[in-house]
């Protein structure tokens, strides 16, 4: 969706005079200029404050004010539109515009176009900028039949700080001579009038002459929105809400279970269940399991959205709540004192608390960890859905499996998907976000003490909590792990960033993004008959130069959804558990796991994520590529490699992830498990590796 609304401001002040002498810089009718339009996003340069309104009621002090399209042709446009012009802020990974009145030379173009970091307008938290730190920039795009630039931020941005764009003339024309400044630029900061202008006037006159690399020829300056502040008074509020707990059937010994399945609501009327048998045989170290419900306020209004308020507002608990469903998985030998140290399990998209939690649970018992784990807003399809338990003596036991998945459009079936990861933008940001309330709800549950075998003794040790999430669980549960103090390390396996991206990238879920996404928006974006293609530029390629019609359309689209879903979007929390922790709140140890040659979640997509918590150092890849070489029978896209268990090679790998989760927490989270040794005598060779440099490539595997 390209941008092409008229401006809502006046411009008659930034055109006036030609002042290029008192920049140095001499002007012909044949030259390029940089061209300065900051009331019309398609010329701008964008981002820019200019495209914003006073408001004392956010953090910022600021409040977007996009001008609108036609609403009644670009229905789908306006109402995104609309949504972001809400936000005290621009994303935190901004996509530049900079339009340039003929073509240029597009290898000068990372060369001459900086971001620059300015005043924090809070001092809430340390930041991952410094003030005037210089940001170079990275995937550049230019489309030369508007001959304009795009391109992102090199690095990780701070919420609600300023920044300047900076274009030089080390931008050079496709002649090679320097671009120039638009005369209405040069008016603008020469001699200022009114506020913009005379903010930028101040900025482009702080920098020295050797910050960039040649002069400047345009500027512009905007604010990042405060991403986490909604969560943030949202987390205070539920100090008032104590979950109610309660337990459900009775415990079960593990080795007394001849088979249990996980029967999934896949129909709603007639109401079809689907069974899948889930293991019990060559699983060591998981002693008991309990069932129970814990209670969870709904955030969420009938359409399934969390409204935000403006971010100085107060939030307050509402009144609904759900009854989820929860299982703990017990070691086989007593609790110590004071109850089991627990391992709050986070599942990823397409699985529910008895998937890879159940995969995890064996090594993590048999190192002492309890493991509880609840359902993902939704999934492990619809809520008449049963888990049944029958045991060696022949008693059959019956429990809701707490399914949370809704049949969404209407067609009488539950997708596995459904409701949650696929259905636009805010769908999929309020479902991470619900999801990061009902886990923050088990966590105040496990707080309060949970005792499900009734001995009057609490189960679960609060004073040693740790956070484990796949995909997904890498999303909601980095929100949990930022906000609750109590959570003392964590850890992420296959987690991608931005959300979109990983969407986009995906050759699993893009036919999920054409179908529930860009197939009903109006206007339309599919701009390959049934499929599209964005002409996506990756990390650290050379500037690709735009040859798909309707590219830059989907391009804008994607830059949308990544600025509406950035509130739940990893990059924007994970700083926050690491580098530049939230107010009150510690700094927590990192450890990620991913797969070389994920197809579901992209490698650039979960380096993007590693990327934005600084955790290089505490990464391992997963070695697929390796390891499929020498078992050619391996699945081809490893993304639940954790809960491949088909063969003992798979197992393996299992067996060697968990416990490097495992003697992480061990640790508390100082150390990071090799995992090899064991993997030489399968494999004969190293199957984990620490990287050296973070991945940008694809690395599909055939």
């Amino acid at each position: 969706m390209t941008i092409r609304a008229h401006a809502t401001k006046p411009l008659s002040l930034l055109r006036g005079v030609t002042l290029l002498a008192c920049l140095g810089a001499s002007f012909s009718q044949a030259a390029v200029f940089v061209q300065f339009n900051p009331a019309v996003p398609a010329i701008g340069p964008y981002p820019t404050d200019f495209l914003t309104v006073p408001d004392s009621n956010q953090k910022s002090g600021l409040r977007i004010n996009m001008p609108l399209p036609d609403c009644k042709a670009q229905p789908g446009s306006c109402t995104e539109l609309s949504l972001l012009n809400t936000f005290d802020g621009f994303n935190l990974n901004p996509r530049f515009r900079v339009k340039f009145s003929g073509p240029i030379d597009v290898n000068t173009l990372k060369g001459g176009i900086y971001f620059v970091a300015l005043e924090n307008k809070t001092n809430d938290e340390l930041g991952v900028n410094r003030l005037g730190q210089v940001l170079k920039v990275n995937k550049i795009f230019y489309d030369p039949l508007t001959d304009t630039a795009y391109g992102k931020p090199d690095d990780q941005m701070d919420q609600h700080r300023r920044y300047g764009l900076v274009v030089t003339d080390a931008v050079k024309d496709a002649t090679g001579a320097p671009v120039l400044p638009d005369p209405a630029y040069s008016t603008c900061v020469v001699t200022p009038t009114g506020n913009y202008c005379q903010q930028l006037s101040q900025l482009v006159t702080s920098f020295g002459s050797s910050t960039f690399s040649g002069k400047i020829v345009s500027a512009t300056s905007f604010t990042t929105l405060s991403a986490t502040s909604f969560m943030e008074r949202a987390h205070d509020a539920l100090a008032s809400h104590k979950p109610i707990v309660n337990k459900v059937g009775k415990m079960f010994n593990f080795q007394d279970i001849a088979s249990w399945q996980y029967r999934a609501q896949t129909r709603v009327n007639p109401v079809v269940l689907e069974d899948t048998n889930l293991p019990t045989k060559d699983i060591y170290g998981i002693g008991r399991i309990g069932f129970g419900t814990f209670t969870s306020p709904d955030f969420r209004d009938s359409n399934l959205f969390i409204s935000d308020p403006p971010t100085l507002a107060p939030v307050t608990v509402p009144t609904k709540t759900n009854e989820l469903s929860f299982e703990i998985f017990y070691p086989v030998f007593p609790a110590p004192k004071g109850g089991y140290p627990v391992v709050v399990a986070a599942h990823g998209f397409g699985d529910h608390r008895l998937g890879l939690p159940l995969a995890w649970a064996p090594q993590l018992n048999a190192l002492g960890y309890a493991v509880i784990a609840s359902t993902l807003v939704g999934h492990g399809s619809g809520a008449l859905g049963q888990v049944v338990i029958k045991e060696k003596n022949g008693t059959v036991t019956t429990m809701p499996s707490g399914g949370r998945s809704v049949d969404t459009d209407g067609n009488g079936i539950i997708d596995s998907l459904e409701g949650c990861p696929v259905l636009g933008a805010l769908r999929t940001r309020d479902c991470v976000r619900q999801s990061a309330f009902d886990t923050m709800s088990l966590i105040r549950s496990i707080r309060n003490g949970i005792d499900l075998d009734g001995d009057g003794k609490v189960d679960l040790d609060a004073s040693q909590m740790y956070m484990l999430g796949h995909s997904a669980g890498g999303a909601y549960g980095a929100v949990a792990l930022a906000l609750e103090p109590d959570i003392r390390a964590g850890a992420f396996q296959e987690t991608g960033a931005p959300i979109y991206d990983s969407l986009r990238m995906s050759d699993i879920l893009q036919p999920l993004l054409v179908q529930y996404v860009l197939a009903g928006h109006t206007p339309s974006l599919l701009n390959q008959g049934a499929t599209y293609n964005d002409n996506f530029v990756y990390r650290d390629l050379p500037p690709r130069v735009n040859t798909v019609k309707g590219a830059v359309e989907l391009q804008d689209f994607f830059e949308i959804g990544e600025w509406i879903t950035s509130p739940a979007d990893p990059t924007s929390w994970n700083p926050h558990m690491t580098t530049s922790p939230l107010p009150g709140k510690p700094r927590r140890s990192i450890l990620y796991q991913m797969a070389i040659g994920d197809q579901t979640i992209p490698n650039p997509s979960a380096t993007a994520a590693i990327r934005s918590a600084g955790a290089i150092e505490t990464t391992r890849y997963y070695r697929h590529d390796f390891a499929r070489t020498i078992f050619p029978y391996f699945k081809v896209d490893p993304v639940a490699f954790s809960a491949y268990l088909d063969t003992d090679q798979e197992k393996a790998i299992a067996v060697s992830a968990a416990n490097m989760f495992g003697y992480f927490f061990v640790t508390d989270g100082q150390v990071i498990f090799d995992g090899n040794d064991l993997m030489q005598t399968v494999f004969g060779g190293n199957i984990w590796e620490k990287p050296q440099v973070l991945t940008e490539t694809l690395n599909y595997l055939k």
